[in-house]
C-alpha cells in the first residue's frame, strides 16, 4: 500500500512538492490554512481588476517547465509562457527612464546614450556574471545542500571563491559600472531577496544577469494561473486540497510523524511535509526541541509593503516591469534594515495590464506598487497612520514619473498587503516576506535542512530552505525535499 502523505500549505511549494509525489505513487492530502490556495501567490480581484498578490516576476522559466515534465506532463497543456519586451522600463528622479532590452543591439543604445564605458562594463559585467551563475546553478541551486561536502568540498569551495561571497552586491556592480542610474538599477535587482545589496553577497546580483540572458516571461492571467495549473494537476493525480484547514500540531508519537491536528480534525498520516514558513511552523506547531534552530537568533529578511491600485485610465508610458529609482538610493535602502520607513522609496511598479487586456476592465490599469520596509523585529507600528504615511509616499514618487502627476485623480480602487498581513495570513515570521536572509552564514549546508533534526518523517520545504526565495527556487526546493525524502526512505 502506498504511503500517505500529509503536506501543510498550498502555496507554490506545497502544490509543486505534492504533485511531484503524486506522480511517484504516493497518497496526498493537503491542508491549507486559507479559504484559498496559492499562499503568498494568491489573487486579488475587484470590480473588473485583477492582482497578483505578490510574486509577479517570471524568471528561469526552465525550472516552471521542468516540473511538469517530471511529472510526464506537457507543460503547454497546463500554461502558456509570453516573453516580456522590454525587460524592466527604469524611470529616475530627473525624468528621464531607461529601457533595459533582451535585445543586446537596443539595450546598447540606451546604455551608451548614458555612458560608453558604461556600455562596455555592462557586457564585461554581464559575462562573467553569466559563467558565475552557471558555476552557482550547477554546483549549489540544482544541489540538495544536505550533506556538509555538498557545501565544504575542496571542488564546491573553489566555486564559492569564485563567487566572491565576502563582497556585497553593491561593491561587485562597482567593478565594472560608475554610472548611477545604470549601477543602482542593477543594484535594486539585488535588493529583490530580502537582502541589502551593500551588504550581501554578491551571488545576489545574479538577479539582473538571468533576464538578460533568459528573458523575463508571463503568464496570461499572472502568476495566479500557475497556481491554478498546478492545482489542476495535482487533482487530476489523485491529490485531495483542504482549505479553511490550519494545522495546529504536527502530531508526533516514539519520535516520528504521525499526523496533524487542525481546529476541526485529525487527519494520520506516514510522513508530513511542512511547506508552511520555517520560522512560524518550529515555533509553533512542531514539538519543542534541543534540536531545532533558536529562529530568533537567525537574520530574517525584510518584509514588503504593496499598494494595489485600479486606474480607470491607459499609462501607456509603463511597461509591465518598472522601477522608479529616487533620491538618495542607498539611505532609502539602508534605513529599512534599521527599523525605519523609507522617506522616499525607490518603487517597483507591476502593470500586467500593459500586456493582458484581462488584468483590468477596458481602457483602465492594474498596478501593483512594491516597496521593501523593516519586518515586525523593527519599531513602525503599522497601525492606519503609518499605512497613510507610506501611501503618501509611494504616491509622491509614483507622481515624479512624466504622465502621472494626476494619477491620484484616476484611482477607482486601492488597497494594500504590509507586513502584519504577512504574518497573520501567511504566517511569516515577524513579516519578514521572504524568510531566512540567504546571508553568507545561512545558505546552501548553513540553511535549514529539508529534514526535521527532531522529528522522524517530518520534512520542511519552502523559501526559507535551500536554494532560497523565489518562485523558480521554490519549485527547485520542491524537487530537492522529494529526492531528499526518497533518499531517507531508501535508506531505512
Amino acid at each position: 500500500m502506498s504511503k500517505k502523505v500529509i503536506v501543510i500549505g498550498a502555496g507554490i511549494a506545497g502544490l509543486a512538492t505534492a504533485a511531484r509525489l503524486l506522480s511517484k505513487g504516493y497518497q496526498v492530502v493537503i491542508l491549507e490554512k486559507n479559504e484559498h490556495i496559492g499562499g503568498k501567490v494568491a489573487s486579488l480581484s475587484s470590480n473588473g481588476f485583477k492582482f497578483d498578490l505578490t510574486a509577479s516576476i517570471l524568471m528561469n522559466p526552465q525550472n516552471y517547465k521542468r516540473l511538469f515534465e517530471d511529472l510526464g506532463k506537457k507543460h503547454q497543456d497546463y500554461f502558456t509562457l509570453q516573453r516580456i519586451e522590454p525587460n524592466y522600463r527604469v524611470f529616475y528622479d530627473d525624468k528621464t527612464h531607461l529601457d533595459f532590452s533582451t535585445e543586446l543591439s537596443d539595450l546598447l543604445k540606451n546604455l551608451e546614450t548614458v555612458s560608453l564605458k558604461d556600455a562596455h562594463g555592462y557586457l564585461k559585467f554581464l559575462s562573467h556574471g553569466y559563467n558565475k551563475y552557471l558555476f552557482a546553478n550547477k554546483t549549489f541551486f540544482q544541489k540538495k545542500q544536505q550533506q556538509i561536502s555538498d557545501s565544504f568540498s575542496p571542488l564546491s569551495l573553489a566555486i564559492a571563491l569564485k563567487l566572491r561571497p565576502q563582497t556585497s552586491s553593491y561593491s561587485y556592480i562597482s567593478k565594472y559600472i560608475q554610472s548611477p542610474k545604470i549601477k543602482e538599477f542593477l543594484t535594486f535587482q539585488a535588493f529583490f531577496t530580502g537582502l541589502s545589496p551593500f551588504k550581501g553577497p554578491c551571488v545576489h546580483s545574479l538577479l539582473s544577469v538571468i533576464p538578460q540572458a533568459y528573458g523575463l516571461w508571463y503568464i496570461p492571467g499572472g502568476m495566479h494561473s500557475f497556481v491554478k495549473a498546478l492545482e489542476k494537476v495535482v487533482k487530476e493525480l489523485g491529490g485531495i486540497i483542504e482549505t479553511d484547514a490550519e494545522v495546529k500540531e504536527i502530531l508526533v508519537a516514539k519520535g516520528k510523524a504521525i499526523g496533524v491536528k487542525t481546529e476541526k480534525s485529525i487527519t494520520k498520516g506516514d510522513l508530513v511535509i511542512c511547506s508552511g514558513e520555517y520560522g512560524y511552523a518550529t515555533q509553533n506547531i512542531v514539538p519543542p526541541s534541543p534540536k531545532l534552530p533558536k529562529i530568533d537568533s537567525l537574520d530574517y529578511s525584510c518584509s514588503a509593503y504593496v499598494l494595489y491600485l485600479g486606474i480607470n485610465k491607459k499609462l501607456p508610458q509603463l511597461a509591465v516591469h518598472n522601477f522608479y529609482l529616487g533620491e538618495d538610493f542607498k539611505q532609502n535602502i539602508d534605513c529599512v534594515f534599521k527599523g525605519r520607513l523609507p522617506l522616499s522609496p525607490s518603487l517597483y511598479i507591476y502593470c500586467p495590464s500593459a500586456l493582458d487586456k484581462t488584468m483590468a476592465p477596458q481602457e483602465s490599469e492594474a498596478l501593483n506598487v512594491v516597496v521593501r520596509v523593516p519586518n515586525l523585529k523593527s519599531k513602525p507600528s503599522w497601525g492606519d497612520r503609518t499605512i497613510r504615511l507610506l501611501e503618501h509616499r509611494v504616491l509622491k514618487n509614483l507622481k515624479k514619473i512624466n504622465g502621472l502627476a494626476d494619477i491620484d485623480k484616476h484611482i477607482v480602487y486601492k488597497s494594500c498587503t504590509q507586513p502584519k498581513d504577512f504574518e497573520t495570513v501567511f504566517n511569516c515570521y515577524k513579516g519578514a516576506a521572504f524568510g531566512i536572509s540567504p546571508t553568507v552564514t545561512q545558505t546552501n549546508y548553513l540553511r535549514p535542512h529539508f529534514k526535521s533534526p527532531s522529528v522522524d518523517n517530518l520534512y520542511f520545504v519552502g523559501d526559507s530552505l535551500h536554494p532560497g526565495v523565489g518562485v523558480s527556487m521554490v519549485l527547485l526546493s520542491s524537487k530537492h525535499v522529494v529526492d531528499e525524502l526518497e533518499t531517507q526512505n531508501t535508506t531505512n
